[in-house]
């Protein structure tokens, strides 16, 4: 049985980071009934239990959640440390939690009631999946793999999980692993860019799945209301996070490389995973093709993520001042009724002219409430004013070569 209240106290009295504080009560009701979950869930009967409550499953039965129970990616730097210190200091205290699902557990002919097993090879045919503690789990797999006849790895004490996979229990399985990451001093903590990628994984998921579109938007902000609850991530990280996961095809594969720190080495600097995504949470409205030749430039050491973002900024300014250019020039010039931009090059040449829109674009403010200025405007009129001048003296030259070669 779970005695978590100590762990729910500490919890709730943490903040998310840069000084901002999520609900106390919100956290407090989420955290409490995710522990009343994994207590009225967890197996307390069997053969095999030990006297703290744990049951002793061998490391090769163990395996990695599957995505929709997955709070994060497992980190491969940090399963080494895990692995080093259990080598050097001994197999300490621990904390694995396995879930498995009700359907395949009664299927092998377990009993919730008193669990009795085997404890050895070959693997029952159900699912072992670790959803708190996993590098830990990874560490003694390949420890048990490495010294196969060391007893301190012949076996791993788990906490047992069993019930029902439905939406309920996959959010209170992703709840339960989130504060495990976040409430455990020991465990690694969890960057904003491993929750994105986790979070890539899960809407990606989701999008295989047969539902309609209502359906998976539900199921994607439960997950996403799952890490607020679980993380030290406040709901605008969260957010851009998870407008972030949804990118996909090779926007998505260039990204996770960045993210990886799969780069070339700049200006001498070994490349390192990021920690942060601050660079790359203005990418929306950008073609594709454009990010993705921005993006290979990361990739390639041409360029650093903050001159990216600096790039994904100006295109939006540039969208957005080109609507304030054609909004303005409805307004003194009312006879003209398209909105659309390239109307207004066909109508005003000088639009297209990616200097002078440049130059529009540095009288306004990079606020998006910011809008033309007085400079601004006005060299509009005087461009329109220049226009209309110069078109009115080819209509009369026109007029002249007419009567010339007519009368």
């Amino acid at each position: 049985m779970y005695t978590q209240t100590l762990l729910i106290t500490l919890y709730v009295c943490m903040y998310t980071g840069k000084g901002e504080s999520v609900s106390t009560s919100t956290v407090r009701t989420a955290n409490e009934a995710t522990y009343k979950w994994a207590e009225d869930h967890t197996l307390t009967q069997g053969s095999r239990i030990t006297a703290l409550g744990k049951f002793p499953l061998p490391p090769a039965w163990l395996q990695h959640p599957e995505v929709c129970i997955a709070m994060r990616q497992q980190n491969e730097e940090h399963v080494a440390r895990v692995k080093s210190s259990f080598e050097t200091k001994g197999v300490l205290n621990y904390h694995v939690t396995v879930l498995i699902w009700k359907h395949e557990f009664v299927r092998v002919g377990y009993k919730i009631e008193n669990w009795h097993y085997e404890a050895r090879l070959p693997k029952p045919d159900c699912n072992f999946q670790v959803i708190a503690g996993d590098h830990t789990a990874e560490a003694l797999r390949r420890l048990a793999r490495d010294y196969p006849n060391h007893k301190a790895y012949k076996s791993v004490r788990c906490d047992v999980i069993v019930c029902e996979k439905d939406d309920r229990n996959i959010q209170f399985a992703n709840s339960f692993g989130g504060l495990d990451n976040y409430v455990a001093s020991t465990h690694l903590d969890q960057s904003i860019v491993e929750v994105t990628m986790a979070l890539h994984d899960k809407f990606m998921d989701i999008e295989k799945q047969r539902l309609d579109q209502a359906t998976k938007k539900k199921k994607r902000a439960a997950y996403k209301q799952t890490y607020i609850n679980n993380t030290k991530f406040k709901d605008t990280t969260m957010g851009s996070a998870a407008a972030l996961a949804t990118k996909t095809g090779e926007v998505w594969n260039l990204l996770e490389q960045i993210f990886k720190g799969k780069t070339a080495i700049i200006k001498g600097k070994k490349p390192q995973k990021l920690n942060s995504i601050v660079n790359f949470i203005h990418m929306s409205m950008i073609p594709d093709d454009r990010l993705c030749r921005w993006l290979q430039k990361i990739i390639d050491g041409e360029m650093i993520p903050k001159q990216f973002e600096t790039k994904c900024k100006h295109f939006k300014k540039v969208l957005r001042v080109r609507v304030y250019i054609v909004e303005y020039i409805q307004q003194i010039r009312p006879r003209i009724t398209s909105s659309v931009f390239e109307d207004m090059c066909e109508i005003y040449p000088f639009c297209a002219d990616a200097l002078w829109v440049n130059t529009i674009c540095r009288w306004v403010g990079d606020n998006i409430k910011d809008t033309l200025t007085g400079p601004s405007k006005q060299a509009i009129q005087d461009k329109i004013v220049a226009h209309e001048k110069l078109q009115s003296m080819l209509a009369e030259v026109h007029i002249y070569i007419y009567i010339f070669i007519y009368t």
